[in-house]
């Protein structure tokens, strides 16, 4: 049988633990602070209007100042409509699914954590899991669609110094 020779990289092992040493020791004795802050960030307007503002700002520079105004990515309409429309439909669309998210994630954590509501009666825990994942599933998508907006809006594209191929000098 054939041994590799494995290495392991002891820092990355060393900051893993004490991460996880950390966390720990936060929840052992901030647990019931950290629930409230949580609760408090949920349940205030402010986290949403935050949200809202970030979201128009981005997708505010990445049209102005985006040089090409043909559409790069993904659509949401139609490339037929440009970059203006497609935009705001996308402004829209991240603003929706944040919001939404941040709702039921409010519910499902008030309702799990703090049990002092009961947001889905109906609701077994199979079914709040399959909330919590469809959540996910929309942050990572909206997150990931926004952080490539950023990225192609702060990227500066390569140019090139054109050169005279004849001599400058007069004769």
């Amino acid at each position: 049988m054939l041994t590799k020779n494995i290495k392991y990289n002891f820092w990355v092992i060393f900051w893993i633990i004490l991460s996880i040493v950390i966390i720990f020791t936060l929840y052992l004795f901030l647990s019931d602070k950290i629930k409230n802050l949580i609760r408090y960030i949920l349940e205030t307007k402010s986290t949403y209007v935050l949200i809202w503002i970030v979201i128009i700002v981005v997708f505010a520079f990445h049209f102005f100042l985006l040089k090409s105004k043909e559409m790069n990515g993904d659509t949401i309409v139609t490339k037929s409509f440009g970059n203006l429309i497609d935009n705001i439909l996308g402004a829209g669309e991240h603003i929706i699914i944040f919001s939404t998210a941040l709702t039921l994630f409010k519910g499902w954590f008030i309702q799990n954590f703090c049990c002092d509501k009961q947001y889905f009666v109906e609701f077994d825990k199979i079914d709040q899991t399959a909330i919590i994942v469809a959540i996910g599933v929309l942050l990572y998508h909206s997150i990931m669609k926004i952080i490539a907006v950023i990225k192609e809006t702060i990227t500066t594209a390569h140019t090139e110094q054109v050169l005279n191929s004849g001599d400058p000098t007069p004769n």
